[in-house]
């Protein structure tokens, strides 16, 4: 069975969080993550290792920029986004040399949204590629997760096409001064 790994340091407040918990088992730290993990294996959930953190307007979130120029089936946008979002995470990760494990780097906002379980995200649109690369052009400047998706173009276009844009996971005043003016899709 393959094992897989997920490196980073936990913000302030899990720590806070496993340790009360840990202090009302009275268990170590450590013996305290050991048995959620295990009690997250027994149910076949990963994220229920974590203590859940609630959902405000100050939580992380992803925007996901589509192009509507291309006039995509809701099929293509939907997989478009999915790879953006994806790719904007995998964007700091590394494999190991026989890709039986992963270590994401993650900032504490992205560590954040992926914890909570909540995975907070926007869909949004602009009308070409040149609104598409200004928005990827902003966020990189700002130093914001993100990733452009370029299409192979082998089903939907004839040729290669830059179709979506995933911004963040990022504080939502950093994601809404870069996408907070796009309009919902």
């Amino acid at each position: 069975m393959t094992q897989n790994s997920f490196t980073c340091e936990l913000p302030p407040d899990y720590v806070q969080a496993l340790e009360s918990m840990a202090a009302d088992a009275e268990l170590s730290v450590p013996q305290m993550l050991r048995m959620l993990i295990r009690e997250a294996q027994a149910l076949r959930h990963p994220a229920k290792f974590l203590p859940m953190l609630p959902l405000s307007e100050n939580s992380p979130k992803q925007v996901i920029v589509l192009r509507k120029d291309l006039n995509m089936r809701k099929g293509k946008m939907v997989s478009q986004g999915a790879h953006a979002s994806w790719a904007a995470l995998l964007e700091n990760a590394s494999f190991d040399a026989g890709l039986q494990s992963v270590t994401f780097r993650l900032g504490e906002a992205e560590w954040n949204w992926l914890a909570s379980g909540h995975f907070k995200k926007i869909c949004v649109s602009v009308n070409s590629e040149e609104e598409l690369f200004g928005i990827h052009r902003q966020a990189k400047l700002a130093g914001l997760p993100c990733k452009l998706i370029q299409d192979s173009g082998l089903t939907e276009f004839k040729e290669p096409t830059f179709t979506a844009l995933a911004v963040g996971p990022g504080w939502p005043q950093e994601v809404d001064a870069i996408t907070g003016g796009l309009p919902l899709l």
